[in-house]
């Protein structure tokens, strides 16, 4: 357990110059944010959603982080259970434990919001200060690194609870 904290917390600290927005370096940012998600995972108590059938990481719309998610889930496994990564457009569609929402759907949040509130849905975002505005866990930019918030209240709402360990970690937003 200690060698993950340390994992993770090495990761946090990496310096990102070429993945800020635009930089042309996507593939590689996305590479680490489906890394971070995947270790994301591990510190949330799933108990409220079925321990059976796969796995479910939903991306909405389509997105760089597709392929660097399903790279992980080939050779990963979540609690047991094998990982499925799907695209949808559609949120009546969107059944799964993980719903990443990329930049260029983050007017979609406020609709995920009502949607999936009590159900187990962990939703993870990329854009600015969709932590405060309901998201989970936000990924953001910081001195040339990436970080995360976490929205204590979000992921309460959606009927799950964040480790301690993931929190310290994270920038926690109210």
């Amino acid at each position: 357990m200690k060698l993950l904290r340390y994992i993770a917390l090495l990761l946090f600290l990496i310096p990102l110059s070429g993945f800020s927005q635009g930089s042309g370096n996507n593939g590689n940012e996305y590479d680490l944010k489906a890394l971070f998600i995947f270790n994301f995972i591990k510190y949330v108590d799933w108990t409220q959603t079925n321990g059976t059938g796969n796995f479910k990481i939903v991306i909405l719309g389509q997105s760089e982080i597709n392929e660097s998610l399903q790279k992980i889930a080939e050779q990963k496994k979540v609690n047991n259970r094998k990982v499925e990564i799907k695209s949808s457009e559609d949120l009546d569609e969107i059944n799964g434990q993980v719903l990443f929402i990329p930049r260029n759907m983050s007017d979609h949040l406020p609709e995920c919001i009502d949607k999936f509130s009590g159900k187990g849905m962990l939703i993870v975002t990329e854009g600015k200060n969709l932590a405060s505005k309901g998201s989970s866990i936000n990924f953001v930019m910081l001195d040339n690194k990436m970080k995360f918030e976490i929205n204590q209240t979000a992921v309460r709402n959606s009927g799950l609870k964040v480790s301690s360990q993931l929190l310290d970690l994270a920038i926690v937003v109210k």
